[in-house]
């Protein structure tokens, strides 16, 4: 069984983790609310050796696809490879109202949010293609 617990605070972010990874956690997240998602990463990743890192759920759409996977692969190489990125839409609620459209159109366009969805090749160096699942799922039933 692996044990994965929010990563909390700013400021804090690197000590929170050195207690979780010194406590035996397998993982931290974050989630959109308090903070930016990346950040509270950004601030662990160089603080802890084993601690797998990941957001929760970064909301997709707000995001440009190119800066999105920008940060993702600078966040997987400054935790030695040890980011999952946990990549989502809003629910119908907002996806109708913040970004005009029906439902269903932002789950058909989730692919090319992924970090590599555009296939970016300048500057990445994955030696084999990125293994990734996008579950679009019917929106708005959360």
């Amino acid at each position: 069984m692996k044990i994965d617990t929010s990563l909390s605070g700013l400021e804090d972010a690197p000590d929170h983790a050195r207690r979780l990874e010194g406590l035996g956690v397998d993982g931290a997240f974050t989630f959109e609310g308090p903070h930016e998602v990346f950040t509270p990463l950004i601030l662990a990743a160089p603080a802890t050796t084993s601690l797998e890192l990941s957001t929760n759920v970064a909301i997709a759409f707000p995001r440009n696809p190119i800066q999105l996977a920008h940060q993702a692969y600078d966040l997987q190489l400054l935790s030695r490879g040890r980011f999952t990125l946990g990549l989502g839409s809003q629910i119908r609620a907002q996806v109708e109202r913040e970004i005009d459209q029906p439902v269903g159109v932002g789950g058909s366009r989730l692919g090319r949010h992924h970090p590599r969805g555009e296939q970016p090749e300048d500057g990445c160096e994955q030696a084999e293609p990125t293994r990734h699942q996008v579950d679009v799922g019917p929106l708005g039933q959360h």
